[in-house]
């Protein structure tokens, strides 16, 4: 139960410190800076559980590497890509593109659960979080946009009126 609370609890000030940050510092900047802390919290899982580390050590690595994801996952891939998705559809199509991004990042959250017992049982519960590793930092820049901005489409130019043609 402790140990839950530990995990859990600090995600509250990194979502309201995620509310601050992300119009300030730009949704890539945010994920540049978390995604790879992301990935080193998996390698760190994957050697407390793996048995490169015993004892008391194991625990409180294993605890505090779920603590950090959990926080840095809270600033990055966690709200972000939802905002992206409401931010960069135009108004008309904003509803069914926010829906069929929502519902593919819960397909893939369905496969990464479905996924996790054979890996493990492939390839051992230690080496299974090095499985998922590579999904949160695919490319150093995960999204076009670094900047707040306050229009996706900019509004086009008025045209001219067309002038009436005299009659001959």
């Amino acid at each position: 139960m402790a140990a839950t609370t530990l995990a859990y609890l600090p995600k509250i000030p990194a979502v309201l410190l995620t509310t601050y940050l992300i119009d300030r510092l730009g949704r890539r900047a945010l994920l540049s800076a978390f995604t790879p802390i992301m990935a080193l919290c998996l390698l760190a899982l994957a050697a407390a559980t793996g048995g490169l580390l015993s004892g008391a050590t194991a625990g409180v690595v294993s605890i505090s590497a779920v603590t950090l994801y959990g926080l840095v996952f809270g600033m990055s891939l966690g709200p972000i890509p939802n905002i992206l998705a409401s931010e960069l559809f135009p108004t008309d199509a904003r509803s069914s593109g926010v829906a069929l991004s929502t519902s593919g990042q819960w397909v893939f959250n369905a496969l990464v659960a479905a996924a996790f017992p054979a890996l493990a049982a492939t390839v051992g519960t230690p080496g299974a979080p090095c499985g998922f590793e590579p999904y949160p930092y695919p490319y150093p820049y995960p999204y076009p946009y670094s900047e707040p901005y306050s229009e996706p489409y900019p509004e086009p130019e008025p045209q001219p009126e067309p002038q009436p043609q005299p009659q001959t």
